[in-house]
């Protein structure tokens, strides 16, 4: 697969000219590639009805293709008078990703309508519109509109995919068209997360390939600040911490990591899979577990880890106090009672999760671009929960 002379990880030539069209209050022409895009922003002095006494402004994108972006004559939408399924998923992707950019408290009674036509399509045209679609946005705003503060941060888009086991950064067609599965993440200029769209086309991605690309040190940050959080809010007190190979190993480094900025001085440790009968030997690294300890990982399950977990603790003389985890899957343990209430009555151990099975549900319940997961989770629950 040819990616014209550029290494997996290294974006097309992006170029954005601004001011394109004479009459739209902010207008570019954004290239990828050979990707081309007119994005235009036009500004309303109105909102939608349902917006009206709210005080805010309001974002909106539409997006389509000209009859000979492709390869092949394709023909207009408007002719068939109904837009695709396609068309009306990726123009509210740019219209969620842009409302990202902004303050909608400072365009209060207006709507700013941002246009994405893509003139010559080669891949990433979404990635492409919601790029160019942020500056036009800007210089729409900074040129007629007398409120500076609506703008917060730009944002941008970027392409991923997995051919033959290799990750590729902003893929054209033919790299699109013929690989293992395609990704699409919206960025803010902080490297904060607005969007991740990924679907297997031929075979499934692992998650060490997806975490290949996201277990970057923004994103560790991110997720170290989600657990100390989680932290703080049980005010509760350890004297060291651990965690259990593999993932627990990482978590509880960058959480370490994270204390230690606060001056807090604690030692950390976790353990081998397989006992080492050489070097410094035995199964566990760091300083043993002493006095109160903290466990981190990241999901409980049926329990049968953590207890694995908790008797290595104690074996060594230290007392699990808490252990903290991302996701508490609300599984049944050896009764029918969850595992979270097992390990609390069994050990007097306080056990804590940012969130729960229940609570992702509900957050795929309510985002478009995630209900399609409803259905297997509600039947995980259904099937292991207690």
């Amino acid at each position: 697969m040819s990616r014209d002379n550029r290494k997996p990880t290294q974006a097309r030539e992006i170029s954005i000219e601004t001011n394109v069209n004479l009459h739209a209050e902010g207008s570019v022409l954004v290239k990828f590639g050979n990707t081309h895009v007119i994005c235009t922003a036009s500004i309303d002095n109105n909102v939608p009805r349902w917006m009206k006494g709210s005080d805010k402004g309001w974002v909106t994108a539409e997006y389509g293709m000209l009859p000979r972006s492709t390869n092949e004559r394709m023909g207009r939408e408007a002719a068939r008078g109904k837009q695709s399924g396609r068309t009306q998923e990726i123009q509210r992707l740019i219209g969620r990703s842009l409302r990202q950019s902004v303050n909608l408290k400072y365009l209060k009674d207006k709507t700013v309508q941002v246009d994405c036509d893509v003139i010559q399509a080669d891949g990433g045209t979404r990635t492409a519109s919601i790029t160019g679609g942020c500056v036009a946005l800007f210089l729409a705003i900074k040129n007629h509109h007398d409120d500076q503060r609506a703008i917060e941060q730009y944002v941008a888009a970027i392409s991923l995919g997995v051919k033959d086991d290799e990750i590729l950064v902003d893929l054209d067609y033919q790299e699109d068209s013929t690989a293992d599965a395609d990704i699409n993440i919206v960025m803010t200029q902080d490297l904060d997360l607005i969007e991740i769209q990924g679907t297997a086309e031929e075979r499934p991605f692992s998650q060490e390939q997806l975490a290949a690309k996201m277990l970057n040190t923004k994103f560790l940050a991110d997720l170290s600040e989600c657990y100390t959080k989680t932290l703080q809010d049980l005010d509760v007190s350890f004297d060291s911490i651990y965690g259990p190979a593999y993932k627990g190993i990482f978590l509880a480094s960058i959480i370490g990591a994270s204390l230690g900025k606060s001056d807090l001085d604690i030692p950390v440790s976790f353990n081998r899979k397989e006992e080492k009968d050489h070097g410094e030997g035995g199964d566990l690294i760091g300083q043993l577990p002493s006095g109160n300890v903290l466990i981190i990982d990241d999901v409980i399950s049926a329990g049968t880890a953590a207890r694995e977990s908790i008797e290595k603790i104690k074996s060594i003389g230290a007392n699990p106090k808490i252990m903290l985890v991302g996701l508490d899957r609300q599984e049944k343990g050896s009764s029918n009672i969850s595992a979270k209430a097992e390990l609390e009555n069994d050990f007097e151990l306080i056990v804590s999760s940012i969130v729960n099975l229940d609570l992702l549900i509900s957050f795929v319940s309510d985002d478009p671009n995630f209900k399609e997961f409803k259905s297997d989770l509600e039947e995980y629950r259904n099937n292991w929960g207690a």
